[in-house]
Formats: C-alpha cells, sequence, structure tokens
C-alpha cells in the first residue's frame, strides 16, 4: 500500500520516460517502458500525446 498525502492505494507499477534530442536534425525522441503489461493503456496514452510535441 502507497500512502501519500494526497491519495492512498496500491502501487501498481511505473512508467519510465527518457527523453532524447538527436543530434542531427534536433528532433525530440522520448522512450517510454513500462515495468508491467497491465501499464500498456495508460502508456498508448501517454505515447499519443508525446508525438503532438
Amino acid at each position: 500500500m502507497y500512502k501519500n498525502t494526497l491519495f492512498t492505494g496500491k502501487n501498481y507499477g511505473s512508467i519510465t520516460v527518457q527523453v532524447f534530442k538527436e543530434s542531427n536534425t534536433n528532433q525530440t525522441i522520448f522512450y517510454l517502458k513500462a515495468d508491467n503489461d497491465s501499464l500498456l493503456p495508460v502508456m498508448d496514452v501517454l505515447e499519443d500525446t508525446l508525438k503532438k510535441y
């Protein structure tokens, strides 16, 4: 059980976001990794949102 001043609940996992800047094109590249498959729907939303950046 994870407890925070804003919420209490079970931690289902983490999504790591790494940000890279391509040196030749100056393009921003995002790499996302979920530590379990139950987070894949959330990761899809994050990927779609980051593609707009």
